[in-house]
């Protein structure tokens, strides 16, 4: 899928790829705390991050 909120609730593990190429695997919330701390996995529904944000870290550009 191409909807980052649907595999984050759905996926128990997902793999981020770009171009054919796998850049990143695992389990939706260790990816957001890899990427930008356990902080960021589980603070408040404003200041959460997401596996959008992971996507847009490990490519540079975001989702149409």
């Amino acid at each position: 899928t191409h909807y980052m909120d649907e595999a984050e609730s759905l996926c128990d593990e997902l793999i981020v790829m770009d171009h054919g190429h796998i850049i990143e695997a695992g389990v939706p919330h260790e990816l957001i705390a890899k990427h930008f701390g356990e902080e960021a996995a589980s603070a408040c529904e404003s200041t959460r991050r997401s596996l959008e944000d992971v996507f847009l870290k490990l490519t540079g550009y975001g989702l149409e």
